[in-house]
């Protein structure tokens, strides 16, 4: 039933999870799954804090007031300038630029449920306690920023006690962000800015006391702004090549394609040749949303092979972010055309987080 979706009421969820009593899922297992209905008192999410909002959107966001925060200057006065790594901060939640933030009245009520094995639920506490003291840093373009964003709001959100709490003792202070479109530097597609991976990597200053200065977990991901596929083939092998030759002890983890494409509700299988011809030809074609699933199977070639994670390199898959088409900001018109980037809370904030947490748990990361 691998990529259907399968509703259920929300009531029976729970014991729907407890009487499957399956084990954990293996590499790549959990794709192999539904977005079902969520079940009632499942976690709050963190908000969608809208960095040009005055304010935020609420009072965990903290003031809109320029340059203590450090991603202010990626808005309209320095774009991808001034501060190419952005930190989890001790007393707000980071806000975010773009249009994550932007889809109205926006409820998501799914949450995904592997078929034959269980992928791990959020736990702020347990992700902080398996990262110790070592730092992690997400490195990509704007859809990786959001990524990097849910993670530490994520984080952050959960430990202070969500929005009826203040408390604190999170890790996110050791998480961070950097904006880099190709990686590698080079202009493989519709534009090519931040800086290479690399460079980002030994700029990852962790903030919390005895952390190391360079990240010890990149979690990194290219595509949208490449287009062919033999550019994308090249990228792969120059950053896996890079992490042999400058990072060997840091545990790289490549992230699939956060999935696009617009559609009212969730898909029931992976977007193909019908879906593809009722989207809008050119942001499809602008930034090559349908050679997505290539593009994985390229990261899987390089990131997922039997003695990957005996040189540091594992894989993060997300791909049933593929069926959800009705969570982009351009689905139900609040961006018309914006058919890649994640409404937040979402997703993508309920899928990245387990799926990273899942790693860390059971396949050494």
């Amino acid at each position: 039933m691998s990529g259907w979706l399968f509703i259920v009421r929300a009531a029976s969820l729970a014991e729907w999870r407890h009487q499957r009593n399956v084990g954990p899922c293996g590499a790549g297992e959990h794709n192999n799954g539904s977005w079902v209905a969520r079940a009632a008192g499942e976690k709050e999410a963190a908000p969608c804090c809208q960095y040009s909002t005055p304010d935020g959107v609420a009072p965990a966001c903290g003031p809109s007031d320029g340059d203590s925060r450090d991603f202010k200057n990626w808005g309209a006065r320095s774009p991808y300038g001034e501060r190419p790594v952005m930190h989890g901060q001790s007393d707000f939640l980071l806000q975010l630029g773009g249009n994550g933030c932007k889809c109205k009245n926006w409820v998501d009520e799914y949450a995904w449920e592997p078929a034959k094995c269980t992928l791990a639920q959020w736990d702020a506490a347990a992700f902080c306690s398996l990262l110790g003291k070592r730092s992690l840093m997400f490195i990509g373009d704007s859809t990786m920023i959001q990524v990097g964003v849910a993670v530490i709001n994520a984080v952050h959100w959960e430990m202070r006690g969500g929005s009826g709490g203040g408390g604190g003792g999170g890790c996110q202070e050791q998480l961070s962000v950097g904006l880099s479109s190709t990686l590698i530097g080079r202009a493989l597609g519709v534009s090519n800015f931040g800086r290479r991976w690399v460079e980002l990597a030994n700029m990852s200053h962790s903030k919390a006391p005895g952390a190391s200065t360079r990240p010890d977990i990149v979690v990194t991901s290219a595509g949208p702004h490449v287009t062919l596929l033999k550019d994308f083939e090249l990228l792969l092998a120059q950053v896996v090549d890079e992490h042999r030759e400058l990072f060997p002890e840091v545990k790289l983890v490549w992230q699939t394609q956060p999935g696009a494409g617009c559609a009212p509700s969730p898909l029931e299988e992976a977007p193909g040749k019908a879906f593809w011809a009722r989207q809008h030809p050119k942001p499809q074609t602008r930034y090559n949303w349908p050679l997505f699933p290539a593009f994985d199977d390229a990261a899987r070639a390089r990131f997922a092979h039997p003695a990957a994670s005996r040189e540091n390199l594992f894989l993060l898959d997300v791909s049933p972010l593929a069926l959800r088409a009705d969570a982009h900001p351009g689905s139900r018109g609040d961006v018309p055309g914006d058919c890649v980037h994640s409404c937040l809370p979402g997703p993508l904030d309920h899928l990245v987080p387990r799926t990273l947490l899942h790693l860390m748990l059971h396949h050494g990361l």
